[in-house]
């Protein structure tokens, strides 16, 4: 059944796809369809960063992956069609620290940012551009005399792209934020914003709202505590507004996204310090920068949210949950939330989704597979895709039928209306 197109969500199959050097396991049900991207060869630990929607409606997958010591990180892409099936499939075993983001040309190049290290161990940022196949068409290293931490990039249109990151350049030697804007296709940065503050502050996501004004969401550091703190730019490089939210100093990461009212929707995730288990606090800014709503998630990790066509938010990441009073696992989950901050949907893999359901059922009991949501995006046609990441239950060393435990890729379609089973 090996390349077999998955047209019929209707039906319940399992398909393998063999690719150059890793293969798609994808498993379809009634309304969805998750698969998981084997082992790299070398680089077992393996996530998805980003997911991007085509002109063709096709979909691109950007991954890091890790040896076994977490100390190597390597990237890897793959271009499927709508329904999963690979088109085209790469893995550059470069070295680089992480990777944030990737943004696409009208042409359907690739240009791929992140951090690396130089020999002195200086962070340094790194862009990468691919063609649609994978291929690597430049490849740069801003080599600067100051350390460059990046954060996030969004296109502007399709021509062009803004990258947020920061600069320990400036007189007081803090790390500050900067904006670059750049061609896509012709990589010429040229910084367009720079924020001066007296503590470091690392950018963790930018977003541009209908009037092209930039929202950028930050980690400020002062000393040993950390707090995050949002700014709005105009396109002049001029400040609008700068907001503080106010999150437990134990907070995990934190995200930020723009609704069609212009309104700034910001989460972030913090963790118990007796139960060890997360929530996630939502705030809603008006476009002033004023609070005008405040609500608390329990029991899940929010890595981000993203707005959907009705109006909704989705906020994905995982729920962590203790297994019979021994261990802490985490579930891949999503909740669908309207813009009252009330809960539509909420749901998780859990122990009868894949994986835990095709592996033996002691492996299972003993040890649940972990998973977590890194990314999500609504597609054209309305469905949602999710991308992370699953580690699976250790094994004997005498058992050759249970996978060893190691992150894996996978990635979830759902209908327009979360339901996958």
């Amino acid at each position: 059944m090996n390349g077999k197109s998955l047209t019929n969500y209707n039906q319940t199959m399992k398909i393998s796809i063999v690719l150059l050097f890793f293969c798609i396991t994808t498993y379809a049900q009634k309304n969805g369809l998750i698969f998981f991207i084997d082992k790299i060869e070398g680089r077992p630990n393996a996530h998805i960063i980003d997911i991007k929607e085509g002109k063709d409606k096709s979909i691109y997958l950007l991954g890091e992956c890790k040896d076994n010591t977490y100390k190597k990180t390597s990237s890897w892409y793959m271009h499927v069609d709508a329904n999963g099936k690979k088109i085209s499939a790469k893995h550059n075993d470069a070295d680089v620290s992480n990777l944030k983001r990737f943004v696409l040309s009208k042409n359907e190049n690739l240009l791929v940012v992140g951090n690396t290290e130089s020999e002195n161990g200086r962070s340094q940022s790194y862009t990468r551009l691919y063609d649609k196949e994978g291929n690597i068409k430049l490849l740069t290293v801003m080599a600067m005399s100051y350390p460059i931490i990046l954060g996030d990039a969004i296109n502007v249109d399709e021509n062009q792209v803004l990258i947020a990151q920061s600069n320990d350049k400036v007189a007081n030697g803090k790390y500050n934020v900067a904006i670059l804007k750049t061609d896509i296709d012709r990589f010429l940065p040229m910084e367009i914003v720079s924020i001066t503050s007296d503590f470091d502050e690392v950018p963790t996501k930018i977003c541009l709202n209908s009037k092209k004004e930039m929202i950028v969401s930050c980690i400020r550091y002062n000393g040993e505590s950390m707090s995050n703190i949002i700014y709005c730019i105009n396109e002049s490089g001029s400040k609008i507004w700068q907001y503080e939210p106010k999150v437990d100093n134990s907070f995990l990461n934190s995200s930020i996204t723009i609704d069609k009212n212009d309104n700034t929707i910001f989460t972030c995730s913090y963790r118990n310090a007796s139960t060890y288990l997360s929530s996630s606090v939502v705030l809603k800014l008006n476009p002033k920068g004023e609070l005008v709503k405040e609500e608390v998630f329990d029991n899940i990790k929010s890595n981000g949210i993203t707005i959907l066509k009705n109006g909704n938010y989705l906020l994905y990441g995982a729920n962590f949950e203790p297994y019979e009073n021994r261990i802490i696992i985490s579930k891949a989950a999503f909740r669908i939330i309207d813009p009252n901050f009330k809960i539509v949907l909420t749901d998780e893999l859990g122990q009868t989704d894949s994986p835990n359901s095709t592996l033996p059922t002691n492996i299972v009991t003993e040890m649940p597979v972990s998973s977590e949501f890194n990314n999500a995006v609504q597609l054209s046609d309305g469905r949602l895709i999710f991308g992370g990441r699953v580690n699976y239950p250790a094994r004997d060393e005498n058992d050759v039928l249970t996978p060893i435990r190691q992150n894996q890729a996978c990635v979830l379609f759902t209908s327009a209306d979360g339901k996958f089973r």
